[in-house]
């Protein structure tokens, strides 16, 4: 192949898709890969460039799990005088939390934002290689290795479906195992996610699998790599401080969320009132 066969072929479009499909096709044309050696190259590619996110989120987790308790206590308290209907002790309790957030760096919308970059890179890379299997790109039926030499079909040993599964709940064991924060409900919640991709990635192409397998698996490495202390002391992510365990939440977290959001959001019109009040 040469660099442009994949836009003759109706590939390589100006969408996040095309992007991915075209750094596919250059890697596999300069760097003289196989179709297989190409997919893993660009997914470790990618996975390195967001390495310096993944750091962040690092510390902010580190520090979100070290404030833990005090984040905990003040939400109590916001709850306790939500009931007791004083509004002045929710608003003062609702900006003292803002203020924490704010000091640390772990508002949970910023603690959202390497999962909502992965995201869109996750989406495109599963559309760029299903395309090209469906289409297929020549050299994808036996651009393959060792079982699974046609990448175009699923896996016929049903090998790569279940690596991509350890691989999945691999992190969220490993995930868990360093946060005792983490709700033993959504422990079992993720060990059932994990179990359940087996069943739907078992049905994909080899190439899209491959593609999650390879980044499940780095995702491991990077996160034992974080937790050595000279890799920690280097980035500057904060030790944890060993918390005891927690006590299963009478609500799950969305409902608890939720209620602290309404909480705020009143806290917030309450002190809106105040004010329209003392200019009048």
């Amino acid at each position: 192949m040469k660099i442009g066969d994949l836009k003759a072929l109706g590939l390589v479009h100006y969408t996040p898709v095309g992007a991915v499909e075209a750094l596919l096709e250059v890697i596999h044309v300069l760097a003289h890969l196989p179709w297989w050696g190409s997919i893993v190259a660009t997914t470790l590619l990618f996975r390195l460039l967001l390495f310096p996110i993944a750091v962040k989120s690092a510390q902010r987790n580190a520090r979100l799990a070290n404030l833990s308790p005090i984040i905990q206590k003040t939400m109590e308290q916001i709850k306790s005088a939500h009931r007791a209907k004083d509004q002045q002790t929710v608003a003062e309790k609702t900006s003292e939390l803002q203020r924490i957030y704010r000091a640390n760096d772990v508002h949970p919308l910023k603690m959202l934002g390497s999962g909502l970059i992965q995201a869109p890179i996750f989406i495109s890379f599963f559309m760029a290689l299903r395309d090209m299997c469906n289409l297929p790109v020549p050299g994808f039926r036996d651009g393959g290795i060792a079982w699974f030499t046609d990448l175009t079909m699923k896996d016929p040993y049903f090998v790569l479906p279940l690596l991509s599964s350890v691989g999945f709940i691999a992190i969220m064991e490993y995930t868990a195992h360093n946060n005792n924060q983490v709700n033993p409900t959504m422990k079992h919640v993720f060990r059932g996610l994990g179990v359940f991709s087996f069943f739907i990635t078992a049905s994909l192409p080899s190439a899209v699998v491959l593609y999650i397998a390879t980044s499940s698996f780095f995702s491991m490495g990077q996160f034992a790599l974080l937790n050595k202390k000279f890799m920690r002391h280097k980035f500057k992510i904060p030790d944890l401080i060993k918390q005891p365990t927690p006590k299963m939440p009478e609500k799950s977290f969305m409902e608890q969320m939720r209620e602290l959001f309404a909480e705020e959001q009143q806290a917030k019109e309450e002190n809106n009132n105040r004010r329209k009040r003392r200019r009048s």
